[in-house]
């Protein structure tokens, strides 16, 4: 079962050109359909745009993605295969960014590191099995919504496509999923030294947030099929900027988190935290709008 197989997709015998962003391909022209396709609808289960005659692919990609603004929908009237699967991915986000968001709220504005018996770690680390739930789940939708592959495949939970954008933004995102399972469960040890500490815990959280910035930049050339580029009228283009501006705020508090003798001023420790929470509320904030991408066709 393919959870895109509601999309249009081309024909086995269509022609097929494809626009390159670098060595990586960010959309598809189907000849005989006279309409184009983007790796990041492909992999959302959004359907191909009409595609003018006289107008090249290249001229198409850039004029949507900096001009064309998404219609916005709450919620579709029926649900694709491709939408249940993408409102998981935004559930699982929501619950771990939430998570994130409220335990770094409880350290810095809260008399105490504890709710109803939790402690603010084990809230981060619960958040992080949520974040690699949705990282794990976004990584399938771009090996099934692959826009190198042949239409109608069986489905699969595992994949490589080492020339789809979309791909490496979801796995590199993925990776930094776990790396920050293994630092938020690594702060809940107890007897570690000041280097086991940077080992185990601090070196993971950098780890995870330079992966969470690749994974952002990738995304960023995935909407605009260009180095730099930004419209203010497109709803997935916002979700890639706040996704990337947390991912920012994600690499600031890894940089202000590194355990040292003696320890470091606590304001620094705040401000860590501070841009943890900052980060977080991004995270949240691109995972309520996630859904309306996927009800925007």
């Amino acid at each position: 079962m393919n959870p895109h197989d509601d999309t249009p997709s081309p024909a086995d015998n269509d022609e097929t050109r494809y626009h390159h962003t670098g060595p990586f391909i960010t959309a598809a022209q189907f000849t005989s359909r006279h309409h184009w396709q983007s790796s990041r609808r492909c992999r959302k289960g959004l359907r191909a745009l009409p595609i003018k005659p006289d107008h090249s692919l290249a001229h198409h990609v850039f004029e949507h993605a900096l001009r064309e603004a998404s219609a916005i929908h709450l919620w579709p009237a029926t649900l694709t295969k491709a939408q249940i699967l993408g409102y998981a991915i935004a559930a699982s986000f929501t619950v771990g960014a939430f998570l994130f968001a409220f335990a770094s709220a409880v350290f810095l504005w809260l008399p105490t590191e504890q709710v109803a018996g939790v402690s603010v770690n084990q809230l981060y680390a619960a958040g992080s099995c949520f974040f690699t739930t949705a990282g794990y789940l976004q990584w399938v939708e771009s090996i099934n919504g692959d826009i190198t592959r042949q239409p109608r495949q069986r489905f699969r939970w595992w994949g490589f496509s080492h020339k789809n954008l979309g791909y490496w933004s979801c796995l590199t995102q993925f990776g930094g999923t776990i790396m920050f399972n293994v630092n938020t469960f690594d702060a809940l040890r107890s007897g570690l030294t000041i280097s086991q500490q940077n080992l185990w815990i601090w070196t993971p959280n950098m780890l995870g947030s330079i992966l969470f910035l690749v994974s952002s930049y990738f995304a960023w050339l995935e909407q605009y099929h260009r180095f730099w580029a930004f419209n203010v009228r497109s709803w997935s283009g916002w979700m890639v900027f706040i996704n990337a501006l947390g991912a920012v705020f994600f690499q600031l508090s890894a940089f202000m988190a590194f355990y040292s003798t003696p320890a470091l001023p606590e304001w620094i420790a705040n401000a860590s935290v501070f841009f943890t929470f900052s980060g977080a509320v991004c995270f949240l904030t691109a995972a309520l709008m996630l859904p309306v991408e996927y009800a925007s066709d």
